[in-house]
């Protein structure tokens, strides 16, 4: 029989043992909440289009950022907070992976790896929090200055270099270079707002680059060439009852490189033609690599629309320019592509494909044209 003593010292070791597996749920819940690594995020969602006071958590999500230890900001825009929202929604970030999922989650900065996942492998759009941007009115003319930290009211042209901003332009094209090259990245333009019909023309002279880019809010994404696009998600949105939108489309262009890589295209939410779509006398060469295609499934009721990928030649269907014998449209590679939804597949009509390798619509392998 043990002691009063003995029982004692038990009871306490019980209860110090309980205490420590408490302790330790406690750390794993807020392991879980998905807190940055400074601990600056707080759990309540943030909307950055009306509030100032917006950080992003390890996740990628948009949260309130912290005032102390155990609180939070209230929004300045003098409205209540808004409800919870999937932040997917937001316009801004990549939908994060579930906390149960096993996945981690996106990193902030990072290249495109060929052998990595399918689709996005770094988190687009700018990382600043919003109230931090400054504010810049009206058209930007770039004349190969480096810009950062800003968010642009007004349309960007010319050449040069924009950084870690939100271009917010409510116009018919947001961004087109001119003389040169435009660099943008972990840049947001447009939100889950209307904003206009083309968010990036690129017209010759270097074209456009793009790094970590996330675009919504436009009925078509990207147009014509040069592109190298990385790590950027695009997401279309109607802008009229008669549209039909492209994540990129080459039109009257000229013969250009287009390359997209580790980058999604989304054209769920609006009347779609294709996921990327090439016609109208293009004469694009295309690097289309770890590239994630998802297509509205009501397009079917479309004409002549609804495909993950359509790029046919010019020469057979009339469309070469005047005094052009030779189409010179090519696929250098197409490699590691996830098509889904949409009433057609994907379309690779009359010229030279260079690499084919593990294209998919809706989970069936295609067979090179």
């Amino acid at each position: 029989m043990k002691t009063t003593r003995s029982l004692t010292v038990d009871i306490v070791a019980s209860l110090l043992a309980v205490g420590s597996l408490a302790a330790c749920g406690a750390a794993d819940s807020s392991d879980l909440s998905g807190d940055d690594a400074v601990g600056t995020a707080s759990d309540a969602p943030c909307d950055p289009a009306v509030e100032s006071d917006c950080t992003q958590d390890a996740r990628g999500r948009w949260r309130r950022r912290r005032t102390d230890a155990g609180s939070t900001s209230a929004p300045d825009s003098g409205v209540s907070a808004p409800p919870p929202v999937v932040v997917a929604d937001s316009g801004v970030t990549p939908p994060p992976a579930p906390t149960d999922s096993g996945v981690a989650p996106l990193p902030a900065s990072a290249g495109c790896d060929p052998n990595g996942p399918i689709g996005l492998q770094a988190m687009p759009g700018f990382k600043s929090a919003v109230g931090s941007l400054a504010t810049v009115s009206g058209v930007t003319t770039l004349n190969g200055e480096t810009l950062t930290g800003k968010k642009f009211t007004g349309a960007v042209r010319g050449h040069g270099t924009i950084k870690d901003s939100w271009i917010a332009a409510d116009t018919f094209t947001a961004v087109q270079n001119s003389g040169g090259s435009i660099t943008l990245e972990d840049v947001t333009i447009g939100g889950p707002a209307s904003y206009g019909d083309q968010s990036v023309i690129a017209d010759g002279a270097g074209g456009v680059i793009m790094k970590r880019v996330r675009v919504e809010g436009y009925a078509d994404c990207f147009r014509n060439g040069p592109f190298d696009i990385e790590n950027s998600w695009c997401t279309t949105t109607q802008q009229s009852p008669d549209d039909h939108n492209d994540g990129y489309q080459a039109y009257l262009a000229e013969e250009a490189n287009v390359s997209i890589r580790c980058s999604q295209i989304d054209n769920n939410k609006a009347r779609p033609t294709a996921g990327i779509f090439h016609a109208d006398g293009s004469q694009i060469k295309f690097t289309l690599l770890n590239l994630k295609i998802n297509i509205n499934d009501s397009s079917a009721a479309l004409s002549n629309a609804g495909y993950c990928i359509r790029i046919h030649d010019a020469a057979s269907h009339g469309e070469l320019p005047a005094g052009d014998s030779l189409d010179n449209t090519r696929v250098l590679r197409m490699e590691n592509i996830a098509c889904s939804g949409g009433a057609g597949s994907i379309i690779v009509d009359k010229f030279p494909i260079d690499v084919w390798s593990n294209v998919t619509w809706n989970g069936v392998q295609l067979a090179k044209p």
